[in-house]
């Protein structure tokens, strides 16, 4: 970051705070961006934490983990060194001082010289895979290494991980090509031998290691500084983060889900990038081995050999992913696991109408019913725009759609929908009661303001499930929430949504500054945190998430990925309870209707495997020691391998329900978009969670139609 002399009186007046004036502040950009940025988010983040000891410890953890996340740079005088640091960052804060920034960066970056010299030392000596060693991968569970000579050992089994785990990828490609006789490119493919893979692997895992190296010398002032103001960020809450100008403008396009060329959502995690959502109708949405929570690893074009991301600025690796239509990009993942995996994936635009809602019938011969299925991937909407589609308009009609083809009851899938806009998730859950509240809203150190539906008409008014997971987060948990709490809806799924109860905004920091400054460069911007969503009982969705009625199996739990498994997120809280009306036919009994399908699922051989391997996934997150013999590794990689087969082999289509969809193909002859809802029929027909649940409709309009007979009999009688 270029330095500049500043006059301080230039400041907006006022700026001066907890006690001290800015003529205190050393005059250069870092330190007035510190203070700016404190500022501002004492000023406006919801919880307005207090910047004391407690506080200066949960960015001095941050940030020492950022710059060392898995503990393979500083050793543990290092530790005791910077631990002076502990309870002291809040008064450099106040003070505009930079002493633990400066001081932790300069020892890092002479453990960081070290380190490389003895990695490319391990890397030209030799490696003898029928040794019986462990590497502990988890660094929660390993200490910092006391000498340097400690340290070169932790380096020498990482290394030897990975260059295990590339020669038998490289020897996996191979077998698969031989089966092919060609290549991924198609070209006629050249057989290589055991020893000239070892040395390719080596080759691979020497110049992804420079790369990487080479990364942090490159690295310039303010994405460096940017990492400690983000651990000044993430010490009010996992949302809340600082953008340089350039990352401002990256991340409107992440949004966007312009020029991503695989639609994914990436976030910085601790020295990793990570994927934060995926875009519905892009490329990888499509592809579908992609994951919220998976980290990139590696980045390839194609079959060419991929490039080391560990530690790359997010610009690099966006420049890396991003592509024209039709080309090829490999992802090397790790996921949530702990196993790594290559993901190839055709870079495409992402569809506009696979965003929006849409429905279908499904025909259950079973019990010659039709259940009405509606999916809505998020919510989206004009916001003020003229041209565009509101999803709650779009749900409206196409509940028109279904009560005209006369469904007896109608599944809502909001699973994967990581919200949006909250207008319409108010408006969505109006369309299925009279009126009344549906979701309260507070601003810090205010009471909360609710957001209710005022129209009483209703566009369904029939048996009605909605369908939750993991990543049904924001705007989905406030429309399962209400319907749950008025007693509307049926929720089945995972064992708890996402968890994400709050709202972000952006705040530009330059407008704090007068323009007669004349700094060289804009400031950047601040997303934080402004406000948090309750249900009308009062309790938050923030945190805890919404838990269904009955559960469906899941592959992850929620303490891995959800809202709870993130550092410093803001605590779950109620407020008190609004006054409202439940619909007026209550919910039957669900234990025994739970009953039925615990006893069909232990039936099922795709459930079967979904416990089978959750279980597997949870005892691998739990057991962190990794044997360094290759037979191990291979046989590890073989069952994951066999594992992840098996359950796409059990996605078969389901004969007893015929899938219709009643989307309407707009332009005649659009043999894309006809294509498309073909695909579609299609995996609703493989969706065996959806067919469950279509089960369990069945089960509960059968105990609604038991539950009528008697007060149809006293009526007669009458």
């Amino acid at each position: 970051m270029k330095k500049v002399i500043i006059i301080l009186s230039f400041l907006i007046a006022g700026l001066a705070f907890w006690g001290f004036s800015f003529t205190e502040v050393t005059q250069n950009e870092e330190r007035l961006l510190l203070t700016l940025m404190t500022k501002v988010l004492n000023e406006n983040h919801y919880l307005k934490p207090a910047l004391n000891d407690d506080f200066s410890k949960k960015v001095y953890d941050l940030y020492l983990k950022r710059l060392d996340y898995n503990k393979m740079y500083f050793l543990k005088k290092d530790m005791e060194e910077l631990s002076k640091y502990k309870f002291s960052i809040d008064d450099e804060i106040k003070k505009g001082e930079l002493n633990f920034y400066l001081e932790s960066n300069k020892l890092y970056n002479k453990r960081f010289a070290e380190v490389e010299k003895y990695v490319d030392e391990l890397l030209d000596g030799k490696f003898d895979f029928q040794v019986k060693e462990t590497y502990e991968s988890d660094p929660d569970k390993r200490e910092y290494a006391s000498t340097p000579k400690e340290l070169k050992e932790i380096w020498r089994k990482y290394i030897k991980y990975t260059v295990i785990n590339s020669y038998l990828g490289k020897l996996e490609n191979q077998e698969k090509a031989i089966e092919k006789g060609a290549d991924s490119t198609g070209a006629a493919f050249e057989i290589k031998s055991d020893e000239e893979l070892l040395e390719s692997s080596i080759a691979s895992v020497k110049k992804n290691m420079k790369t990487r190296f080479e990364r942090r010398s490159e690295i310039d002032e303010e994405d460096n500084f940017s990492i400690y103001l983000n651990s000044i960020s993430g010490a009010y809450d996992p949302h809340t983060q600082y953008f340089p100008p350039q990352e401002k403008e990256n991340f409107d396009m992440r949004m966007t889900g312009r020029l991503e060329g695989i639609g994914a959502v990436l976030q910085e995690a601790d020295g990793y990038i990570k994927i934060n959502s995926i875009v519905t109708g892009s490329a990888c949405w499509k592809q579908g081995d992609l994951e919220a929570g998976d980290l990139i690893l590696k980045v390839a074009q194609g079959a060419e050999e991929p490039v080391d991301i560990v530690d790359a600025p997010m610009k690099e690796v966006l420049k890396l992913i991003r592509g024209p239509k039709g080309t090829e990009v490999r992802l090397t993942v790790q996921k949530k696991d702990g196993h790594i995996t290559v993901i190839p994936i055709i870079r495409d635009v992402v569809i506009r109408e696979e965003t929006y809602a849409k429905s279908a019938i499904i025909e259950d011969e079973t019990s010659n019913r039709r259940i009405g299925y509606l999916y809505l991937p998020t919510f989206y909407s004009k916001f003020g725009q003229r041209e565009g589609r509101n999803s709650s308009e779009d749900v409206d009609a196409e509940l028109e759609k279904l009560v005209k083809a006369g469904v007896d009851g109608i599944v809502f899938d909001l699973r994967n929908n990581g919200g949006g806009s909250l207008l319409d998730a108010v408006e969505m859950a109006g369309l299925f009661i009279k009126d009344g509240p549906i979701v309260q809203v507070r601003n810090e150190g205010q009471k909360p303001y609710i957001k209710a539906d005022y129209n009483s008409g209703v566009s369904y008014d029939g048996p009605l499930i909605l369908m939750t997971n993991t990543f049904s987060a924001s705007a989905s948990e406030i429309l399962a929430a209400a319907l749950q709490d008025y007693e509307r809806a049926y929720v089945i799924g995972s064992p708890s949504t996402y968890g994400k109860g709050t709202v972000q905004t952006f705040m530009d920091l330059n407008p704090y500054i007068k323009p007669e400054m004349n700094l060289t460069e804009p400031f950047g911007s601040l997303k934080l945190t402004v406000q948090q969503f309750y249900r009308v009982t009062g309790s938050s969705t923030q945190f805890k998430g919404v838990t269904p009625h009955i559960l469906l199996p899941d592959l992850y739990n929620i303490e891995e990925v959800g809202e709870r498994s993130m550092e410093n997120a803001v605590p779950w809280d109620s407020v008190s309870m609004l006054p409202f009306k439940k619909w007026s036919s209550e919910l039957v009994d669900l234990r025994s209707i739970e009953e039925k399908s615990i006893t069909r699922r232990n039936d099922d051989a795709y459930f079967a495997l979904i416990n089978e391997y959750s279980k597997v996934l949870a005892t691998e997150i739990d057991q962190s020691v990794i044997s360094l013999l290759y037979d191990d590794i291979k046989k590890k990689r073989l069952e994951r391998k066999l594992a992840g087969e098996k359950l796409k082999d059990a996605e078969v289509v389901n004969d007893a329900l015929k899938i219709k969809s009643i989307q309407e193909v707009m332009i005649e002859g659009d043999t894309l978009a006809a294509e498309r809802i073909k695909d579609w029929e299609k995996q609703i027909s493989k969706d065996h969670y959806l067919h469950e649940t279509v089960r369990i409709m069945n089960d509960i309009i059968e105990e609604i139609s038991v539950a009528a007979v008697p007060e149809i009999k006293k009526t007669e009688a009458k």
